[in-house]
């Protein structure tokens, strides 16, 4: 959800860590307890956390739950098993649990175009075929429409219907070609599994899904309140030296990332996928339960098998969980972000094992993959190996800046895919890959793969041999490609740092020539200038401080958005009245050399500008 990109990003806590009582049996881990509070504490402190969550199963030996820090900083209410997370985008496993239970029923085909199920909501005729097997993987072609994901009140919630008709993002890859993880894609789907059952998709799972597996403490339904008794968790960011709370956050395709749930529910669909029982063996009571029929065993077995694998060094997508194939296991997960709230779902099935946690802190760089892999080592008696040394070269065609395929092609926010592009140099060992402010050096491995410990990463050329494409390969919903030279920040930030330039000397020029004095011609050349200036200069202005933040890129835009947004033409229209004026007067002719090349200059710079601008969709108005 949020970007997983970003997806496309945040977490945690505070400088006073509670910890709750440990529920744990185990007789060959005695350890993990003391373990998960040394990992969880430091991380508390080194990242200004404010509350964590967590809940881990291994077959029948091992089921723990376990909290720290605060859920209320401001009542000094702790975090316990039962308080309320939002878990974000592993809010989509219930999606597609959902899926297959109307798959088992024979009432969809995962292969079948949705339009066939879909009777009250119409998919523009230019859309290739979708089928939910595209929904699964992230790869129905889906560009991903930023602002609007979320809202701070609830109120504004709009029903799933009018988000899917009002939010439809263009198809810029063809279906089952490029994985682009889609929010979109995920409400999309549940809204197929609202019109086949007949069903609003949050009663749908309330008496399917959570009512089955007994997990009373986990809604769909916004305030959370409205649904469980316990307490949701605050979520906060750390600012100046202490935890705020400056807003509610909801999610508008709430199927897609707004659940809350606690340790104690996620120790419970843990279970369910990895068929533990309810009671394990090591209880003081026989065990007589048996596995909530929500699926069958071999629906289950089938989630984890590889629905899509883009290239043969990746680990693949199952039915809407990640693979990860770490130190001889298949691991499947999912994380979760929203603006406050990070957390990360993981399963070891040939072990029988695993993980959940959850962060209620946001904006920070905690690494969640980094955590739970090291839980994962402790637990499995895992130590680092000794890397193999391998000869480097002729790295340089594989540095560059390279783009997302999750990404906003058609609306002004398409600009802000400047800020999450990846970049790649080569050094003495290897490639250096900067992944959101994180460096890894990555070693070669074989041809156009590279490795650093546990992650990997693949390229694929072109027909012409060129670098094309990057993948993660434990990243199966996402593509990064090489961006073009017009796409590059550093030219589009120099460039808007001289036309800022341009536009300040000429709002000043006039001014100063109105008490001097001048030629009338080139004094209303000027004052064209002027005007242009000054709507360039409000809106660079407008635009940094009330358009592309990140609250105003995931929540709301301004109220003033059209009127931020028709600047860039009043700009452009008065460039043009000023060209055209100083063409007919003949001022070019009139004026010494310098002075001419000097105002060519400038307007062939600002001609670049505009094009750019237009680039960029600043002149789109059907998109604002």
């Amino acid at each position: 959800m949020k970007n997983f990109t970003t997806s496309l990003l945040y977490p945690f806590l505070f400088l006073i860590i509670l910890v709750t009582p440990l529920f744990v049996h185990s007789q060959n881990k005695p350890c993990l307890g003391d373990f998960l509070d040394g990992v969880f504490e430091s991380q508390i402190k080194e990242h200004d956390m404010a509350g964590v969550t967590l809940s881990m199963v291994s077959a029948d030996t091992l089921e723990i739950r376990k909290s720290w820090g605060y859920a209320n900083v401001e009542t000094l209410r702790k975090v316990d098993e039962n308080t309320g997370f939002m878990i974000g985008s592993v809010s989509k496993l219930f999606v597609w649990i959902a899926v297959m239970q109307l798959q088992e029923d024979g009432k969809i085909d995962l292969n079948t175009p949705i339009d066939q199920y879909l009777t009250d909501l119409q998919l523009p005729d230019g859309y290739e075929s979708i089928t939910m097997k595209h929904l699964m993987t992230h790869t129905p072609g889906f560009e991903d429409k930023y602002g609007n994901l979320f809202s701070t009140s609830h109120q504004n919630i709009p029903a799933l219907k009018v988000f899917l008709e009002e939010r439809m993002p263009k198809q810029i890859f063809e279906p089952g070609t490029v994985p682009a993880y889609s929010n979109y894609g995920t409400g999309l789907a549940a809204y197929v599994v609202q019109q086949i059952s007949g069903m609003d998709f949050n009663d749908y799972v309330d008496a399917f899904i959570f009512e089955p597996l007994q997990m009373d403490q986990t809604t769909f339904r916004q305030p959370a309140s409205f649904a469980i008794n316990e307490q949701k968790s605050k979520g906060y960011i750390y600012e100046q030296g202490k935890f705020v709370s400056p807003f509610d956050e909801y999610v508008n395709v709430y199927p897609a990332g707004a659940a809350v749930s606690s340790a104690t529910d996620m120790l419970k669909l843990l279970k369910f996928f990895l068929q533990v029982s309810p009671e394990n063996e090591l209880s003081d009571t026989e065990n007589t339960d048996t596995i909530p029929a929500v699926l069958e065993k071999n629906t289950i077995s089938k989630m984890f098998t590889t629905l899509n694998k883009p290239n043969a060094h990746l680990s693949g997508m199952g039915y809407g969980l990640l693979k990860k194939d770490y130190r001889g296991m298949e691991i499947l997960w999912h994380p979760g972000n929203t603006y406050f709230f990070e957390t990360a779902f993981v399963l070891v099935p040939e072990k029988q094992t695993g993980l959940f946690f959850s962060v209620n802190t946001g904006k920070t760089d905690f690494q969640f993959a980094d955590q739970f892999l090291l839980i994962l080592d402790h637990f499995f008696g895992f130590e680092d190996q000794p890397e193999p040394p391998l000869r480097v070269n002729g790295m340089n065609h594989f540095s560059g800046l390279y783009k997302p395929s999750r990404r906003n092609e058609n609306d002004y926010y398409k600009i802000a895919g400047l800020f999450s592009l990846l970049k790649i140099s080569n050094s003495a060992e290897g490639l250096i890959v900067d992944f959101f402010g994180k460096e890894y050096l990555f070693k070669p491995q074989g041809d156009d793969v590279f490795v650093s410990k546990e992650k990997k990463i693949v390229f694929e050329r072109n027909e012409q041999g060129k670098i094309r494409n990057m993948m993660f390969a434990d990243l199966p919903v996402v593509v990064f490609s090489k961006i073009s030279f017009r796409e590059s920040p550093y030219f589009n930030l120099t460039l808007i740092i001289i036309v800022i330039l341009f536009s300040l000397k000429n709002v000043l020029v006039p001014i100063v020539n109105l008490f001097k004095g001048g030629q009338k011609n080139r004094q209303f050349f000027r004052w064209m200038l002027f005007f242009s200036s000054v709507f360039l200069i409000l809106f660079f202005s407008l635009a940094f401080t009330k358009v592309f933040t990140v609250e105003n890129i995931l929540f709301e835009p301004p109220s003033s958005i059209k009127i931020i947004m028709i600047m860039p033409l009043l700009a452009l229209l008065f460039f043009i009245a000023t060209v055209i004026f100083w063409l007919h007067r003949g001022i070019w002719r009139k004026q010494p050399f310098g002075k001419t090349l000097w105002h060519f200059v400038v307007f062939l710079v600002m001609v670049v500008f505009y094009t750019q601008m237009h680039f960029w969709n600043f002149f789109n108005f059907a998109s604002v």
